[in-house]
């Protein structure tokens, strides 16, 4: 079977967090998949890790999220999330467009993902943090920062792979 898309019913959306359990998500090898949206319904995932998928452009959708209105613009997006592991990704372009908080997060490994200039982290996002990004000596020079303060900021955590 292919996947190619994830829906959630707006009368599962109405009582958000249908993934309430949901720890951690391993998705591997699903190259029709565009993006991974659905994620949002798990409010209390700590580890995330997608390898292998061709086809994905994006975690968390722009267009995806606002169709579900009580979500968009919510800052509890990942703020439970610790791990972060993206892994040969040859199209993957963003993990979500606005920059989050990333309270618990303590590791973002980013390995063969090309494509993926931006993060939604902030100056905000390492406040008091001791966070670690693991990549591609080359992937991190490409990355493109929304303000320089920002960059500085992560410059100590990131360790080359």
């Amino acid at each position: 079977m292919v996947i190619e898309d994830v829906k959630i019913e707006s009368s599962i959306s109405e009582g958000v967090g249908c993934f309430h359990s949901l720890r951690s998500i391993y998705l591997f090898d699903c190259n029709q998949l565009r993006d991974a949206s659905w994620i949002i319904f798990a409010p209390h995932l700590e580890r995330l890790f997608i390898r292998d998928c061709q086809g994905l452009e994006e975690i968390i959708s722009e267009e995806k999220l606002s169709e579900v209105a009580e979500l968009k613009g919510n800052s509890n997006l990942f703020s439970k999330l610790e791990f972060l592991h993206l892994n040969n990704l040859p199209k993957m372009k963003t993990i979500y467009r606005h920059a989050l908080l990333f309270p618990q997060l303590k590791r973002i490994t980013i390995l063969n993902c090309p494509m993926l200039k931006k993060f939604p982290l902030n100056s905000n996002s390492a406040k008091g943090r001791r966070l670690v990004i693991e990549g591609d000596e080359g992937w991190w020079k490409d990355v493109e920062w929304e303000e320089e303060s920002t960059q500085i900021a992560f410059f100590p955590s990131f360790k080359h792979r």
